[in-house]
């Protein structure tokens, strides 16, 4: 993505897909904890707009609670604008919103209370929400006992210095004060120098371990893309190998939907108590961070949930109850594309009527007003549809009419027509530039072609 100033390129000739979907860092891993089976809900400011409806909507198919989030006029909803490589890695530019409000003043107004009261685990992100609000809420549920997990998803510069979250010294207290911490291997490594800078590490492995004693975090387990995600405790420490993939999709909130299944691991059984068990939860994590990767967008589809029933099932050796899930994503696209079509029906007509000539029109309809017989309309194909409806409207307006198919005039309808009828057909030139409709010259018919 360039820089301000700057202008890029895209690699590919070819624009392949655009389309509107509904995510963000934290509803990403509460979505993919939802289809888990745990109870989630969202702590957010959004706006009454478009894609503040849109999200809410989509929250609900998704089973995450929409009663915490403050919706009002004076907001203006966060949106991502997202681009995706050929190979599913992705490029993302933020315009964060009401989200860049939430510092600590409005997180305590608006939710501490529902931390207190209504909590049970409470995660963040370290992407788009101010530092001093990151700061508050978890501090918040630490004085209750909640526990806290944090996702480090942007570098320190990047949150520093591009998003101007905050200041370093909240970051260290951020990312000190959860229980569990989630970083990005890119984030990971940046902030450890402000950690523990008097400790050089050589590998991933020995910068989980300075890093989780530097924060003191009860576990912190770091997702290193195609390469193994590194999970430690105080007492243990593992590397679990990704998952395979058949086709990566979208790399998109793959991260967070690793979170979501680590969410869920803790929700049902903990933080883990043995290498055994750290294992597991690290599968788990692994498995529907892999099932993120098959789908466009971040969130879980019908599809997601399939895989996820029988991929959990062979690791935990038992089913789980995933949730279903309905994504809705599409609706905001169809109803887009039902008033587009709506549109151009109507600049078609416009172009019809302005290209009418006066007089043959007058004739047309001088004809059908004179006529003492029945209007026959016919026509085949796409004209002959037309014609049937043109054949009830003329009818349901008084003048008697109904509807003859074109192949049918070679047969013995032409015998109930009177010498006075008055017969109209519609002709699609298209295909059928020689089918020609005839009356025996002996029935006294006005004929009519729209062309």
């Amino acid at each position: 993505v360039p820089k301000v100033g700057e202008k890029g390129y895209f690699a590919s000739p070819n624009k392949t897909h655009e389309k509107s979907i509904v995510g963000g860092v934290t509803l990403n891993h509460l979505s993919w904890a939802s289809i888990l089976g745990v109870p989630t809900g969202l702590l957010a400011l959004q706006g009454d707009d478009k894609s503040g409806k849109l999200i809410r909507k989509t929250m609900k198919n998704m089973n995450v609670s929409t009663e915490f989030v403050q919706v009002s006029k004076k907001f203006t909803t966060g949106e991502s604008f997202v681009f995706v490589q050929e190979d599913g890695e992705r490029s993302i530019v933020m315009a964060t919103g009401a989200t860049s409000l939430m510092n600590e003043k409005i997180a305590r107004h608006y939710f501490e209370k529902t931390i207190m009261n209504d909590c049970q685990m409470l995660t963040t992100e370290i992407s788009q929400v101010p530092l001093s609000g990151v700061l508050a809420v978890l501090q918040t549920a630490k004085a209750a006992g909640i526990t806290t997990v944090l996702d480090l998803d942007v570098s320190p510069s990047v949150a520093i210095n591009e998003a101007q979250l905050g200041t370093i010294d909240e970051l260290i207290e951020c990312v000190r004060t959860a229980d569990i911490l989630k970083p990005a291997k890119h984030a990971a490594k940046e902030m450890l120098p402000y950690l523990a800078s008097e400790i050089m590490v050589d590998n991933m492995v020995e910068l989980t371990k300075v890093m989780r004693e530097a924060c003191g975090s009860k576990l912190i387990a770091i997702t290193c893309g195609e390469d193994s995600s590194i999970l430690a405790t105080e007492n243990h420490l593992v590397e679990v190998p990704a998952v395979r993939v058949s086709r990566v999709v979208d790399a998109t909130g793959a991260g967070d939907a690793f979170l979501g299944g680590l969410v869920s691991g803790l929700y049902y059984n903990g933080l883990p108590s043995d290498e055994t068990n750290l294992r597991k939860l690290g599968q788990l994590g692994n498995i529907v961070g892999g099932a993120c990767c098959e789908v466009l967008g971040a969130l879980p589809t019908e599809e997601s949930r399939i895989k996820l029933d029988k991929e959990l099932e062979e690791l935990l050796g038992a089913k789980i109850a995933i949730s279903r899930t309905e994504n809705n994503d599409d609706t905001a696209e169809r109803l887009q594309g039902f008033k587009e079509s709506v549109k151009l029906d109507v600049e078609c007509a416009t172009t019809i009527s302005g290209s009418l000539e006066t007089a043959a029109v007058e004739s047309f309809i001088d004809i059908l007003e004179n006529c003492s017989g029945r209007v026959l309309v016919s026509g085949i194909g796409k004209s002959g549809i037309l014609a049937q409806r043109m054949s009830a409207s003329l009818a349901s307006t008084g003048t008697p009419s109904h509807f003859i198919h074109g192949a049918e005039w070679t047969h013995g309808d032409l015998g109930k027509y009177m010498s006075l009828t008055f017969c109209r057909e519609v002709e699609a030139r298209s295909n059928m530039a020689a089918a020609k409709f005839r009356a025996p010259s002996n029935y006294d018919l006005k004929m009519l072609f729209i062309v």
